[in-house]
């Protein structure tokens, strides 16, 4: 099943299993998502869940 996300299901085990432009846009969702958190707004999806930064 795809989800169009490109890290579903992929754990963060060693930086050299990404590539820089995906370790950039893990870098600006990690931003984005603590930001929507400081602001009240997190998505849904990620409501009552702890987000390791």
């Amino acid at each position: 099943m795809s989800t169009g996300n490109a890290f579903y299901q992929r754990h963060f085990l060693r930086l050299m299993d990404f590539t820089p432009a995906e370790l950039q846009a893990l870098l600006k969702l990690a931003a984005d998502l603590k930001q929507a958190k400081k602001q009240g707004r997190e998505p849904r999806r990620l409501q009552g869940k702890n987000i390791a930064l």
